[in-house]
C-alpha cells in the first residue's frame, strides 16, 4: 500500500513536471517566431496601421479561444486539449510561411493566439490536477518562472540570427525568405514540445466539472483496514499536502473532505474538531 501510494505522488507530479518541460520549450520557439513577426510584416510591405493590425491579431484570437478554452476543458483530457490548442498554433505559423494576403496573415495571428490560449489553459489546470496543494505553488512558479526565461532567451538570441543567415542564403537580413525560415525554425522547436505532453496520462475530466481528481485519486482516496497502517500513511499524505503537525481524520476516503482538510488546515493546525467529524462520520485519530 505504501509503494503504490508513493508510485502515485510520482506519478502526478511527473504530469506537472512534463507540462513545465513542455511550456519552456514552447514557449523559447514561439519567442523566436513572435521576435520576427512584424520585422516579416514590414518585409512583406505594409504600412504602420496594418502591422498593427496584424500584431492585435494574436490577441484577438486568444479572446477568441477563451470561451472554447473553457468548453474544452469540461469535455476533453488536458493532453487532448494541450495537443489541438498546439495543432491550431502550428496551423498559424505554416500559414505565415505560406501567404501574403494581410486578411490571410491575419487570420494566421488570430490562430497563433487561439492555440495559445487554449494550451495554457489547459496547461494550467493540469498543474493543478497533478499537484497536491503543497506542490502548487512551486509548480506553478517553476513554470513561469522557466517560461519567461524562455522567451528572453528567444528575443536575446533571435536578434543576432538574421545576419548570419542572410550572409548563408546570399540574401539581405531583412529579407520575407530569410525571416521566414526563422519563424519557421521557431515554430519547429515550439512543435517539438508535444514530445513531453504524449507522456503525460490522460485522466479525464469529471462530469460536470473542470478538474480531473482521478489523476490524483490514488494519492488522496486510501481506505484503511488498520489504525496503525492508516495512521502511517495519513503522516506520508500530510507531507504531500503540507499538513504537517495536523492530526487528521483517520479516513479520507471521500476527496471533498480531503481537499476541505486542506484548504483549511493548511498551517499545520494543532487537531480538527471532534465534534464536527463525528457529526459528518469521521473520526480523528488519537
Amino acid at each position: 500500500m505504501l509503494a503504490d501510494t508513493l508510485g502515485w505522488v510520482e506519478l502526478t507530479r511527473r504530469d506537472a513536471r512534463l507540462y513545465v518541460a513542455a511550456n519552456g520549450l514552447g514557449s523559447f520557439g514561439l519567442g523566436v517566431t513572435a521576435f520576427y513577426l512584424n520585422f516579416l510584416y514590414r518585409a512583406l510591405g505594409f504600412g504602420d496601421a496594418r502591422i498593427g493590425s496584424l500584431a492585435s491579431g494574436l490577441a484577438l484570437g486568444a479572446v477568441l479561444g477563451a470561451l472554447p478554452a473553457t468548453l474544452a476543458a469540461r469535455r476533453l483530457s488536458r493532453r487532448a486539449t494541450i495537443i489541438a490548442g498546439g495543432t491550431v498554433t502550428g496551423a498559424g505559423v505554416v500559414a505565415i510561411l505560406l501567404f501574403d494576403d494581410f486578411t490571410l496573415l491575419l487570420l494566421a495571428a488570430a490562430l497563433i493566439g487561439f492555440g495559445g490560449v487554449v494550451v495554457s489553459s489547459s496547461g494550467s489546470a493540469l498543474v493543478a490536477d497533478a499537484t497536491s496543494i503543497g506542490d502548487r505553488p512551486l509548480l506553478f512558479g517553476q513554470a513561469i518562472a522557466l517560461a519567461t526565461t524562455a522567451s528572453f532567451l528567444a528575443s536575446s538570441i533571435a536578434g543576432a540570427l538574421a545576419a548570419p543567415l542572410g550572409s548563408l542564403l546570399g540574401r539581405a537580413a531583412g529579407d520575407a525568405l530569410v525571416l521566414r525560415v526563422l519563424i519557421g525554425a521557431g515554430g519547429l522547436i515550439a512543435a517539438s514540445s508535444i514530445v513531453p505532453i504524449l507522456f503525460v496520462r490522460s485522466a479525464r475530466v469529471r462530469r460536470g466539472g473542470h478538474d480531473a481528481p482521478a489523476r490524483r485519486a490514488g494519492a488522496v482516496t486510501i481506505t484503511f483496514s488498520s489504525r496503525r497502517g492508516g495512521t502511517t500513511l495519513l503522516r506520508l499524505l500530510a507531507d504531500q499536502l503540507g499538513l504537517r503537525g495536523s492530526r487528521i481524520a483517520q479516513t479520507l476516503s471521500d476527496p471533498l473532505l480531503a481537499e476541505w482538510t486542506a484548504n483549511n488546515f493548511a498551517n499545520g493546525s494543532p487537531s480538527i474538531d471532534e465534534e464536527g467529524c463525528r457529526k459528518s462520520g469521521h473520526t480523528v485519530a488519537a
